[in-house]
C-alpha cells in the first residue's frame, strides 16, 4: 500500500503544523553580560548561545525560518554545535558566504536578514 503526502500551498508542510527548533552553540569568544549581585553589578562572559528557528504558517503571522534561503545560516548554527578549537575550526558568520558558494549559489548572503536570529546576542555583524 503506497501512501502519498498531499500537496500543499507554497511554503507549507503537510507533515507538521509548527516547529520550534532551538540550536545551542558555543561562542568561543564569549559575550560580556551583566550579572547583578546583592550589592553591585559585575560582568562576566557567557559562552552559551541559542538560535531559535520557527516554522509557523499561521495566517496572522506566518514564519518559516527553515526555508531554503536560510539553509546557509542553519548550516552555520549546526556547525557551531561541534566547534572545538583543537578538533574543529570554529565557525564565524562570514563562513556562510563560503557555504553558499559551495552550493553553487554565487549570490551574496544578506546578513541583514539574519539579524533577528542574533537578538540578545553580542555580535559583530
Amino acid at each position: 500500500m503506497e501512501t502519498t503526502i498531499p500537496p500543499t500551498g507554497s511554503g507549507e508542510s503537510p507533515l507538521v503544523d509548527e516547529i520550534d527548533l532551538f540550536v545551542t552553540t558555543t561562542d568561543i569568544r564569549g559575550a560580556v553580560v551583566p550579572l547583578r549581585l546583592f550589592d553591585k553589578v559585575v560582568y562576566e562572559k557567557r559562552y552559551k548561545q541559542v538560535y531559535h528557528f520557527q516554522y509557523s504558517p499561521a495566517d496572522d503571522k506566518p514564519r518559516n525560518d527553515l526555508a531554503d534561503e536560510n539553509s546557509p545560516f542553519l548550516a552555520f548554527a549546526a556547525r557551531c554545535t561541534s566547534s572545538f578549537p583543537f578538533a574543529f575550526e570554529p565557525m564565524c558568520v562570514a563562513d556562510a558566504q563560503r557555504l553558499c558558494n559551495a552550493r553553487g549559489n554565487e549570490d551574496a548572503v544578506d546578513f541583514g536578514e539574519w539579524k533577528p536570529f542574533f537578538a540578545g546576542l553580542s555580535t559583530g555583524i
